[in-house]
């Protein structure tokens, strides 16, 4: 990558109405954008787990973010099945993502402070996935 900007959007309010404006927003902006965007959603998963623990509802939550479906993986998080501290950004990330006609995610990646650190005793989870279009 040469040549780019970074824009970045911090929520505050998470509301899924507001992911979802968001999201909205983003498909209609970038729509009309003669740019190639590229848009990117950052969130830690469980914090402060014990390692199997975290592993485990981080592994659910990858499991719900696969289906791509943005109000279920909403739902879950709200009710506290699963964790993504920056679930606002990601809901609206699949909004768009779902708007502009992809239909997949792909996790490339999972792993916890833990694997890197060796301390399993509280431990906080990450991930990276990227979203795709198959026909």
């Amino acid at each position: 990558l040469k040549d780019f900007k970074i824009v970045p959007i911090v929520m505050g309010e998470s509301s899924f109405e507001n992911c979802k404006t968001l999201g909205e927003v983003l498909i209609k902006t970038i729509k009309h954008s003669k740019k190639n965007v590229l848009v990117i959603a950052s969130t830690d998963f469980s914090h402060y787990h014990s390692y199997e623990e975290a592993n485990s509802i981080d592994r659910l939550t990858l499991s719900y973010l696969e289906k791509f479906d943005a109000e279920l993986l909403f739902e879950k998080v709200s009710k506290g099945e699963c964790e993504l501290c920056g679930v606002g950004p990601v809901i609206a990330a699949l909004i768009y993502a779902k708007g502009i006609g992809v239909n997949g995610i792909k996790v490339l990646k999972y792993a916890n402070s833990g694997d890197v650190t060796g301390d399993r005793w509280r431990v906080v989870g990450y991930g990276a996935a990227a979203v795709t279009r198959s026909a």
